[in-house]
């Protein structure tokens, strides 16, 4: 989409390449690269009062051709509209961690869970013909340490809700509670008491 920004914040704008790809203008890579000394076509990414907008659809890009740097505006967006998140931590990108709250335990529980999946099968067929790719998780190592920062409230214990065993912790000076896991295999389910 051509975006004509007003009061927003452009981020990132959109250049055009030097020439078009055609048998007559080639490049040995997929786009030509852009013409830096031309004018920019309109707004790639704006911001304005906590709301970003991407004038392409980035999400079904990413899908479509897993290129990193699609996910690198959106975490920029991300750390730009909640510069405090509850937590964040040093897990790999295929990592999942989250966050659930039991209000009648008094308590927060963290879930650290990482497998990394890999391309097996690149000609499955669904019920629409369409070929999709196949993602196995075959080998799962173990991980560490893994470091979690939580925004909570100085919690009366940190426990492994597996094994009941206290879990180390501190508060750092931002008021944060840091959390180091020397070990991670597949899953761990951290428990705060009282937070």
């Amino acid at each position: 989409q051509t975006i004509t920004a007003s009061n927003a914040n452009v981020l990132a704008v959109i250049v055009p390449p030097y020439f078009n790809r055609s048998y007559k203008h080639f490049s040995s890579h997929q786009h030509a690269p852009d013409d830096v000394a031309a004018a920019p076509l309109g707004a790639a990414v704006t911001e304005h009062n906590g709301c970003a907008y991407v004038a392409y659809p980035i999400f079904r890009m990413y899908h479509d051709i897993g290129q990193p740097l699609y996910k690198y505006i959106i975490r920029g967006l991300l750390d730009r509209l909640v510069p405090k998140p509850a937590f964040t931590t040093d897990l790999p990108s295929s990592g999942r961690a989250t966050l659930t709250h039991q209000t009648a335990e008094n308590r927060h529980v963290l879930h650290l869970l990482y497998a990394a999946p890999q391309v097996r099968g690149k000609a499955i067929r669904n019920a629409a013909g369409e070929v999709r790719v196949m993602e196995m998780i075959e080998d799962v190592p173990a991980i560490g340490p893994v470091t979690v920062k939580l925004r909570l409230p100085a919690p009366a214990r940190v426990y492994d809700a597996a094994t009941g065993l206290a879990v180390d912790w501190a508060q750092g000076a931002d008021g944060q509670i840091a959390v180091t896991l020397p070990r991670l295999h597949i899953h761990a389910a951290l428990v705060f008491d009282g937070a």
